[in-house]
């Protein structure tokens, strides 16, 4: 590696650990503007949960483009050609950033994190009841079935498209649970449903 490479190299360290503090904080954030929902729920002020949980998402917001960041300094490293002409490193990372979000899961951990602060909040007054919109995960098939892993149904062996009462995934997860406790001294057993766990996922 050229003295360039390793300065870049150490840099992009440098600055890589400085963003996975910062984001660290940002969750810690999160969980102290869920508490604040909770209690303001608790006290049967709706707007001002409303306030929280707009400031959540700005700052889930600023989390996303935090986490593609550090990602994308820490890959220039890796991706840096040394070169006669000035290196557009602005340029450089824009590229890297775009080409992470289309593969990273920030997006969708950003997304638990807004049900799950949606959930605490709605159990504060409604606990063990479903949120609105939950008793409608029904099982949906549409054009995309191709994508499926699973085509069909592990209990019933039926396509899946043949399903006339089809179980919310709620269900299946406890049916999951309550199937691996019953294997969990049988190792080969555990393997067997640990693929079907993966394949029904």
């Amino acid at each position: 590696m050229s003295s360039a490479a390793m300065k870049l190299a150490n840099a992009a360290d440098t600055s890589s650990e400085e963003s996975q503090s910062l984001i660290a904080d940002m969750r810690k954030a999160v969980n102290t503007l869920r508490s604040i929902a909770v209690e303001y729920e608790k006290e049967n002020r709706p707007d001002k949960v409303k306030e929280v949980e707009k400031e959540m998402l700005e700052l889930l917001a600023s989390y996303e483009d935090c986490a593609f960041l550090a990602e994308a300094v820490k890959a220039v490293p890796q991706i840096y050609q040394p070169s006669d002409q000035p290196t557009d490193f602005k340029k450089l990372i824009e590229a890297e950033v775009t080409k992470i979000k289309g593969n990273s899961r920030v997006s969708g951990h950003c997304q638990q994190l807004v049900r799950q602060f949606r959930e605490v909040v709605w159990d504060v007054h409604h606990a063990g009841q479903p949120m609105p919109g939950d008793e409608q995960e029904e099982l949906v098939m549409t054009s995309t079935q191709r994508n499926i892993l699973n085509i069909k149904c592990p209990i019933t062996m039926k396509p899946i498209i043949e399903l006339t009462d089809p179980v919310r995934w709620k269900a299946v997860s406890a049916l999951l649970g309550f199937m691996s406790k019953l294997f969990e001294n049988c190792v080969i057993a555990q393997l067997k449903w640990l693929n079907l766990e993966l394949h029904t996922i």
